[in-house]
C-alpha cells in the first residue's frame, strides 16, 4: 500500500476548511422566517399606530417584515421574543434592514437572567437601501432595568429572550434576522 504525505499547510487549509463548513451547517439559535407570516414579531411607535405586514421586496428578491407608521420622523420598532437561550461570546446576530430615515438606531437585546436590556447602536443611511447589520452581543451595553439585588454585568453567560430594533420613519423593513454562534471571535462587525 503507497502512502501520501500531505504538507502540514495543506492540511491545516482543509481541516480549516471542514470546521467551517460544519460551522455554517449548525442549527442557529434563532431565525426568521418571514415567507408566510410575522412568527411572533410585533411592532410599535410612541406616536403613532403601526400596521405589520410580510411583503415581497424586488431588491431583496424575498420576503420581509414591513412596519409601516403614520409618523414620518417617530421612531418604529419592530420586536420579537423567542425561547431563550445562553448568550456566549461568540454569540452574533445579522439582520438586514431598510429605513425610510437616515439615523443612528438601536439593537436592544432582553437579558432573561438580569431582567434587564443591552443595546448596541448602527447607523441607516439616506438612500433607503437594504444594509446588513452584524454585531456581537455580548459587547452590547447596559440600557436599563435589573431585577431587585442584581447588578447588570453583562450579556454573556445570561439567558436571551428577545430583541427590538429601533429605527426611524414611516416605513421600515426587517429580513433574514438569524442569530448564531460564530466559529470564532473575529467575525467582522457591520455597519
Amino acid at each position: 500500500m503507497k502512502h501520501f504525505s500531505c504538507p502540514q499547510a495543506v492540511m491545516t487549509a482543509l481541516l480549516s476548511a471542514l470546521f467551517a463548513i460544519a460551522a455554517e451547517s449548525a442549527e442557529p439559535l434563532y431565525k426568521s422566517d418571514f415567507t408566510k407570516y410575522a412568527e411572533g414579531w410585533r411592532g410599535w411607535s410612541a406616536t403613532s399606530p403601526v400596521v405589520l405586514a410580510i411583503v415581497t421586496d424586488p431588491d431583496l428578491k424575498g420576503q420581509a417584515l414591513e412596519l409601516t407608521t403614520k409618523d414620518a420622523k417617530g421612531w418604529n420598532v419592530p420586536e420579537v421574543k423567542f425561547k431563550p437561550f445562553a448568550v456566549t461570546d461568540k454569540t452574533v446576530i445579522k439582520f438586514q434592514v431598510c429605513a425610510d430615515v437616515p439615523s443612528n438606531n438601536e439593537l436592544t437585546f432582553f437579558n432573561e437572567t438580569e431582567g434587564s436590556e443591552y443595546s448596541v447602536w448602527f447607523p441607516t443611511t439616506a438612500d433607503k437601501k437594504w444594509i446588513t447589520v452584524q454585531k456581537y452581543i455580548g459587547k452590547a451595553k447596559h440600557k436599563r432595568n435589573a431585577k431587585p439585588g442584581i447588578t447588570p454585568d453583562g450579556m454573556i453567560g445570561d439567558q436571551m429572550f428577545g430583541l427590538r430594533i429601533a429605527t426611524r420613519g414611516e416605513r421600515v423593513r426587517v429580513a433574514n434576522v438569524e442569530i448564531f454562534e460564530a466559529d470564532d471571535a473575529n467575525l467582522p462587525e457591520l455597519p
